[in-house]
C-alpha cells in the first residue's frame, strides 16, 4: 500500500510540474492595463465640446470605457445625448459613438454604457495625437435635462 501511495504522490508531483505554467509566463498573464486618464463631468445641461482625454507618448492599444446617466430628465422622447470618441490610428482620423442616453430617461433605465462593448472600446492610437471626446445632442426640440459623464482610458500595450 505504501508503494502505491508513494507512486501516486510522485505521479501527481510530476504532472503538476510538467503541466505547470513557467513563472515568467504566469507573471505576464497577470499584467493589468494601466489607467492613464479618468474623470467625470457631472450636472451637464449642454453639449461638451472637444475635450482631450489623453495624448499617448507612444503608439499602442488603448481602451476607453464610458458611462452616462440622466440625473434630471428632459421632456423629449426622441432626443439623445451622444458620447463620441475621436482618435488617430495608422489609417488616419477615426470617430465612434460609444454611448447615448435618452434625454427623457428615468430609472431604472436612465443610464448608457459603452454599448459597442460593455467592457470598453479598444483601439490603436498614434503617439502624439490626442484621444478626445465630445457629447452632442441629437436634433429635435424640447428640454434636454441634466446628465453626467464618467470615463476611463487604459493603455493595454
Amino acid at each position: 500500500m505504501s508503494r502505491f501511495v508513494c507512486l501516486m504522490a510522485f505521479s501527481a508531483a510530476f504532472l503538476s510540474l510538467s503541466l505547470g505554467v513557467p513563472s515568467a509566463a504566469y507573471g505576464q498573464m497577470l499584467t493589468a492595463p494601466l489607467i492613464v486618464a479618468s474623470g467625470k463631468m457631472v450636472g451637464q445641461t449642454k453639449g461638451i465640446s472637444t475635450t482631450t482625454l489623453y495624448t499617448p507618448s507612444e503608439t499602442g492599444l488603448f481602451r476607453v470605457s464610458a458611462y452616462m446617466c440622466m440625473t434630471k430628465p428632459g421632456n423629449t422622447p426622441n432626443r439623445q445625448w451622444i458620447f463620441v470618441l475621436n482618435w488617430k490610428d495608422d489609417a488616419g482620423k477615426e470617430a465612434d459613438q460609444l454611448a447615448n442616453v435618452q434625454v427623457n430617461a428615468v430609472p431604472p433605465n436612465s443610464y448608457a454604457l459603452s454599448f459597442i462593448l460593455p467592457a470598453g472600446f479598444a483601439f490603436e492610437a498614434v503617439a502624439g495625437e490626442p484621444i478626445t471626446f465630445t457629447v452632442d445632442l441629437s436634433k429635435g426640440t424640447g428640454t434636454t435635462g441634466t446628465y453626467s459623464v464618467y470615463y476611463t482610458v487604459e493603455q493595454l500595450q
